[in-house]
């Protein structure tokens, strides 16, 4: 059986994590949980108790990404900011994994609850909800151009579960094979650092497409999540501090 380990990325949301983590532990009472925070000055330490719990306080990449736009994103100060945001990413899922050291890993948000176990479908390296299309054809040209990699046209990977040896397979790539490859792809899209981008993208790199995930559910876009069997759940907002879209 495939081991299932956790990576939480998140900045200020105790209160939501004090919720969702938990119930994740009744699912999961061995499964090892890497959580980073971008926040300097917030105490996580109600989570302890979880055990096999990690937490590592990270330097803050996505306050200037705010800024970013399809039309500035090219600018150097912006490219460098995008690059950097994208890097610090990746390193935190190779911890995260080194961590754990289980077969697939799942990316968490704050806005993230298992409500059961999941699935892990044998072959599948890459499971996400593959909502959006339409990569810039640029972007998409340097994959192809990339030996081994496939052409996409879609991302949705969040909340994203990745096989870990594939995963580390593209890290050593982008890191060492190829180190021009990110500031290739960088200047092609400027939602490259986003986890939901950049994952299917690397995934491609080892010729793997992202499967559709059918047992994520969005609270946002199907407003009767509640009543549904779905494990995975996605935009669970409602214990974050700036809620003011409803109650559980």
């Amino acid at each position: 059986m495939s081991t299932l380990g956790v990576l939480v990325t998140c900045y200020n949301e105790v209160r939501a994590l004090e919720f969702s983590l938990p119930m994740f532990r009744k699912i999961y009472p061995y499964s090892k949980i890497y959580l980073t925070t971008e926040s300097s000055n917030t105490n996580f330490d109600s989570l302890l108790s979880l055990n096999n719990i990690k937490i590592n306080h990270v330097e803050d990449t996505m306050y200037i990404i705010k800024q970013v736009n399809d039309q500035n994103f090219v600018e150097p100060y912006f490219q460098e900011k995008i690059l950097f945001a994208t890097r610090s990413f990746l390193n935190r899922v190779k911890q995260a994994i080194e961590f754990c050291q289980s077969d697939y890993l799942l990316l968490m948000d704050p806005d993230t609850l298992v409500r059961g176990p999941l699935s892990l479908p044998e072959g599948a390296k890459l499971l996400g909800s593959r909502i959006n299309w339409g990569l810039p054809s640029a972007l998409r040209t340097i994959l192809a151009q990339t030996p081994g990699a496939i052409d996409i046209n879609c991302w949705g990977a969040t909340p994203a579960i990745i096989h870990c040896e594939t995963f580390l397979k593209s890290y050593k790539y982008v890191t060492e094979q190829d180190p021009t490859f990110l500031p290739r792809i960088t200047k092609t899209f400027y939602a490259v650092f986003a986890h939901d981008v950049i994952l299917p993208i690397l995934f491609a790199l080892q010729g793997e497409h992202e499967i559709y995930n059918p047992e994520i559910i969005e609270c946002h876009r199907n407003h009767y999540w509640r009543q549904t069997s779905h494990p995975l759940v996605h935009q669970f907002k409602y214990l974050y501090d700036n809620n003011r879209n409803g109650t559980l």
